[in-house]
């Protein structure tokens, strides 16, 4: 359940930056903070924060089961927002 926390906010966090580089290493830093159970702010979609933080539980006792993350209203609201489209840019991005 923690690879799927990382691979959720790998799919849905858009890094800043006015370049590819810029935007890579931002990419990075947040990954890494990632780690310490630290969201970059602001992350577009709270619901889908409050998944990755649970799946991101240090303890695997804590993480919901796959029966309970795939009954959670939350995850059908992430679901819902990935199937309307692309996300809107992130607020600092500079195109």
């Amino acid at each position: 359940m923690y690879s799927l926390g990382v691979l959720m906010f790998d799919l849905l966090y858009q890094a800043p930056g006015n370049t590819a580089q810029e935007q890579a290493a931002g990419r990075c830093q947040a990954l890494r903070q990632l780690h310490q159970r630290c969201l970059p702010a602001p992350f577009l979609l709270q619901f889908a924060a409050v998944i990755i933080l649970t799946l991101l539980h240090p303890s695997p006792s804590e993480r919901p089961s796959e029966a309970d993350l795939l009954q959670s209203s939350m995850l059908r609201q992430v679901v819902a927002a990935l199937a309307a489209g692309p996300l809107p840019p992130h607020p600092h991005h500079h195109e």
